[in-house]
């Protein structure tokens, strides 16, 4: 395991390493990440994190990621499991900080002696056996107002098809959801939700995308899509999220919804975010809060709002939309669609 001392928006290579916040560290954080340090969304949770952490002198975190995330199999999420909890017992922190539900879901729930801070929760809470030990941040992302926002710009939609991949911890939580608030979504805006697909093969991805194409029998009015990381090829190996990605956004006419900013950014026509950033400032506030002597059962489960409406001009342009002004004037906006750069494929 290597040790470096480096700062926490620094970190994108490795497994497991130390940040050390300040020369004279005494309280001891285990920083767990489900994922790895390709995962936009998990970074930006990591620098919410340090940004809370900034002005404290007495801090050691040491980061450990799990990779399951493009390692998404049962198995090896058991071992990563085990592996972090040996990682735990070796470092015996002051206090663990859990990213994502697979470390809940893997690791926390038999950790029942060290305070807990989990965050980025797409599951129910009440699925996992947490102890008093642990304080809960919930990832809830805002499908209601990103189809709202599909309504603004194609005031004549009237369907919609959602395609995710099929990791369970957070299409199908965020599937659930989405069929929750189905009815609501089309009293409001009219837009019926036709289909949702939680497929593993980047065929049938292919395939369904197609389908819903302009002058197909099924044709719909828009796609969102969540999802696209786990996504396995006819060997049974997982392809990579940007080359899934780029076939996408090469082929597809439709305007596409998303709600996470790598959406738009690499060439989706929209999407309303909630923030990483923000889940791991309330996560890294909640810690030194515990680390101060309140009780993590004490404090209230938070399900942080805040986020960014995020669009892309080349695609809207490419579409045919014209972006009302008044949106405009408080979205975040694109000027290209990066996956259809010719070093896409290239870049991280």
């Amino acid at each position: 395991m290597r040790t470096l001392k480096i700062s926490l928006v620094g970190v994108i290579l490795g497994i497991s390493f130390v940040l050390n916040v300040a020369e004279a560290a005494t309280k001891k954080i285990f920083l767990l990440d489900s994922y790895d340090a390709t995962y936009a969304w998990n970074m930006s949770e990591q620098e919410g994190i340090q940004t809370a952490f900034k002005d404290q002198k007495d801090i050691e975190v040491k980061v450990h990621f799990m990779d399951t995330k493009r390692n998404p199999s049962p198995e090896f999420k058991q071992e990563a499991g085990k592996k972090a909890l040996d990682a735990i017992k070796a470092y015996q922190p002051d206090l663990i900080i859990a990213l994502d539900d697979n470390a809940s879901e893997y690791v926390i729930q038999q950790i029942k002696d060290i305070p807990v801070v989990v965050c980025g929760i797409n599951e129910d809470p009440k699925k996992y056996q947490y102890g008093e030990n642990v304080a809960i941040i919930l990832e809830r992302h805002p499908f209601d107002q990103v189809i709202k926002l599909f309504k603004d710009l194609v005031p004549t939609a009237k369907t919609l098809a959602v395609i995710t991949d099929d990791t369970k911890e957070t299409s199908g939580a965020a599937v659930v959801r989405l069929k929750s608030l189905a009815p609501k979504i089309k009293e409001s805006t009219g837009i019926d939700i036709v289909a949702y697909h939680e497929i593993g093969s980047f065929q049938e991805f292919q395939t369904l995308v197609q389908s819903y194409q302009p002058g197909q029998p099924q044709a719909v009015s828009g796609l969102l899509i969540y999802n696209l990381h786990t996504f396995k090829d006819e060997n049974g190996k997982v392809v990579p999220v940007k080359q899934v990605v780029k076939w996408f956004i090469e082929r597809n006419q439709l305007p596409d919804l998303n709600v996470f900013d790598w959406g738009p950014q690499y060439g989706m026509l929209a999407a309303v975010t909630v923030s990483g950033h923000a889940q791991g400032l309330e996560a890294g506030k909640y810690a030194l809060r515990i680390l101060g002597g309140e009780k993590p059962n004490t404090l209230p489960i938070l399900d942080p709002k805040t986020g960014d409406i995020l669009l892309n001009l080349a695609k809207a342009k490419k579409l045919g939309i014209e972006i009302p002004i008044e949106l405009l004037s408080v979205a975040r906006t694109f000027d290209k669609m990066e996956a259809l750069d010719p070093n896409f494929l290239a870049t991280k």
